[in-house]
């Protein structure tokens, strides 16, 4: 088993990685956790993907952006979307006040 520090999938992991050169991940898992569980203060509740990037473990919070997108592809029915390689990259985008690296994603 690998050690990861950091439990949730942030920018800085996917380094470099764009639009045109992105990672790859496989889903492994989706559940819909209570907004009370998130890491940060929401108003709503989120979805919580299990991927495998690079043979490592690493949950996402998926933006609606990047679940509308797996949703075209793969359906409504989350259980269709385990084992369903995805691409991931960063962009640069204003967040609140501030200008951040977010992460999107694509069915591959």
């Amino acid at each position: 088993m690998n050690i990861v520090l950091d439990d949730f999938l942030t920018a800085d992991f996917l380094g470099d990685a764009t639009h045109n050169e992105p990672i790859s991940g496989i889903i492994k898992g989706i559940v819909l956790r209570d907004k009370s569980d998130l890491p940060f203060e929401s108003e709503k509740d989120r979805y919580e993907m299990s991927l495998l990037i690079n043979g490592e473990p690493i949950s996402w919070l998926p933006n609606k952006t990047s679940l509308r997108a797996l949703k075209k592809k793969f359906g409504n029915d989350a259980a269709n979307w385990i084992d369903k390689e995805i691409k991931l990259w960063t962009i640069e985008q204003v967040v609140g006040s501030e200008v951040k690296r977010v992460v999107y994603s694509d069915p591959a």
